[in-house]
């Protein structure tokens, strides 16, 4: 029985030099051994709405502003049910 690889959802919104230069190669070692699916924040207002993956990796801090209170709200809720944020 073949093992599918475990899902991470990334969250990606500010894409500043620093963060490309810093998260690429982990980026890279992540999608190299696990099954990922990148998300601009900043963009859409459902975060599950192609599946709920096992793991979230937040990359950038902007994600923390208020303005994306109702992203906040997903993410506290997707944690109550078993997820994981990192």
């Amino acid at each position: 029985m073949a093992s599918t690889a475990p899902q991470v959802q990334v969250l990606l919104g500010i894409k500043t030099e620093l963060l490309r230069d810093t998260f690429t190669p982990l980026l890279s070692n992540i999608k190299a051994q696990l099954t990922t699916i990148e998300v601009d924040y900043t963009k859409v207002k459902d975060l599950f709405k192609d599946g709920r993956p096992q793991v979230v990796l937040a990359v950038d801090g902007h994600l923390t502003r208020p303005k994306y209170e109702g992203l906040h709200a997903q993410l506290a809720e997707y944690t109550k049910d078993g997820g994981a944020v990192i």
